[in-house]
């Protein structure tokens, strides 16, 4: 017998394997529940699918891929174009400019940091943490 010509094992063929059992509501739960066995499997496999979904949500939240992903578009945003070059503050009148102009210059240098280039993007600009920080700021009369 050469090396190249080895006996392996028995010459008998492979069993052909069962296919999977489906899964479903036991016939001793099924029952007693007020809809018949096909319906509650139905429903159990839509139970079971609302629960992956939900698990998948989770894990698309925890990884934080919402906020990545809406970071990623305001800087496509500002590398077309879409980018602030100054700003207007208007009614002034009631206010003191420089706690307005130091929120507005923190939110611009927030979102210049946050996109790729140098000037804002004007999708990253958060106009409502502009007016939040404004009113902290805001003096007594």
């Amino acid at each position: 017998m050469s090396a190249a010509h080895v006996r392996r094992g028995g010459s008998q063929r492979a069993k052909p394997r069962k296919a999977a059992s489906k899964v479903g509501v036991p016939r001793k739960i099924a029952i007693k529940l007020p809809v018949s066995q096909a319906r509650a499997n139905r429903i159990a496999g839509l139970v079971f699918a609302a629960f992956l979904l939900a698990m998948g949500l989770v894990v698309v939240i925890a990884l934080d891929v919402p906020a990545k992903a809406e970071r990623a578009a305001g800087a496509a945003i500002g590398r077309a174009g879409f980018t602030v070059n100054g700003y207007q503050i208007g009614g002034l009148r009631h206010m003191e400019r420089g706690p307005i102009d130091a929120a507005v210059n923190e939110e611009l240098a927030r979102a210049a940091a946050s996109g790729a280039g140098a000037r804002p993007s004007q999708a990253l600009v958060d106009v409502e943490a502009i007016r939040a920080r404004s009113m902290l700021r805001r003096p007594a009369i």
